[in-house]
């Protein structure tokens, strides 16, 4: 019925209608589930003319439910054992430092939760390549890569990285932030985000990103010395191949471009949530 109501709707003279096929997308627009075709269509076909409009196209592709399901349900599995995972990894956190572990000692207690579950998040990647969430694919690349640079090569391999003060805010953060967005998502999935976990989602960032970003920088400072030292992953010249690479170089890379990159992130964020937020408020009133 939603489908023919829609295509109803889309058929006037000199438009091209929507077409159907079996790629799986979850959302057309931020605010206009395709599960919900049968309230506000009209609303839904103006919008959706205009983003056609904007990218040049005359076709979109969506599917309804009885096609989406499968993919629902796995992303619904796939964050609640996010939300699992770092759940538990903030638990031991903050027993840790109840506890006043030193902060070697603090990132033991969590280190196998925080390698199985960051690593995992590797799947995040082809989630966005596939089509299965609308995240931009070089964003997600980004931060996943982030976040496994300190996991494996720094806090992994270099020892000196353990004593920073930066372990703990990078594990409260990360934490912290990890379980409100995979809480957020898994719900999402079946427009069941409660206005609260919005509002967590939405400004709880204020303070976790600068706290992250920071700590995560002075880990990544932590080992400068040990890796220019011991020359972790790193291939001097002069060799057969006649190549070098430096494991330094790309570790002062990347402290680098947090410079461009937590601002525009941070302020985008900012943007989101006067957009996300006023937009709840309005359904509240109504």
């Amino acid at each position: 019925m939603a489908r023919e109501k829609l295509m109803q709707m889309a058929m006037q003279p000199n438009e091209s209608p929507f077409i159907f096929s079996n790629r799986i997308n979850y959302e057309i627009l931020d605010a206009y589930p395709v599960r919900k075709l049968g309230t506000g269509g009209a609303e839904f076909v103006h919008r959706t003319r205009q983003l056609l409009a904007e990218r040049g196209r005359s076709s979109l592709q969506f599917v309804d439910d009885s096609i989406m399901k499968p993919a629902q349900l796995y992303l619904f599995a796939y964050n609640a054992v996010q939300v699992l995972g770092w759940g538990v990894i903030l638990v031991k956190t903050i027993h840790g430092l109840s506890k006043h572990l030193s902060w070697p000692d603090l990132y033991t207690s969590v280190e196998t939760e925080v390698k199985i579950f960051q690593t995992l998040a590797i799947l995040e990647i082809v989630h966005a390549v596939v089509g299965l969430v609308r995240s931009p694919v070089g964003t997600t690349v980004m931060q996943v890569w982030s976040r496994l640079l300190l996991v494996w090569p720094i806090l992994h391999t270099c020892a000196t990285a353990r004593p920073s003060v930066g372990v703990p805010m990078l594990l409260m953060a990360w934490s912290v932030t990890e379980v409100i967005r995979y809480s957020y998502y898994a719900l999402a999935l079946f427009g069941a985000v409660p206005f609260f976990l919005t509002w967590m989602r939405y400004t709880f960032f204020i303070v976790l990103y600068p706290l992250g970003v920071t700590g995560e920088l002075l880990t990544l400072f932590g080992c400068l010395p040990e890796v220019a030292e011991k020359k972790y992953y790193t291939i001097e010249m002069p060799n057969p191949a006649n190549m070098g690479f430096s494991f330094y170089a790309v570790l002062i890379g990347s402290a680098l471009f947090y410079l461009p990159g937590f601002p525009q992130l941070y302020l985008y964020m900012f943007a989101q949530r006067k957009k996300v937020l006023f937009v709840e408020a309005a359904k509240k009133k109504q």
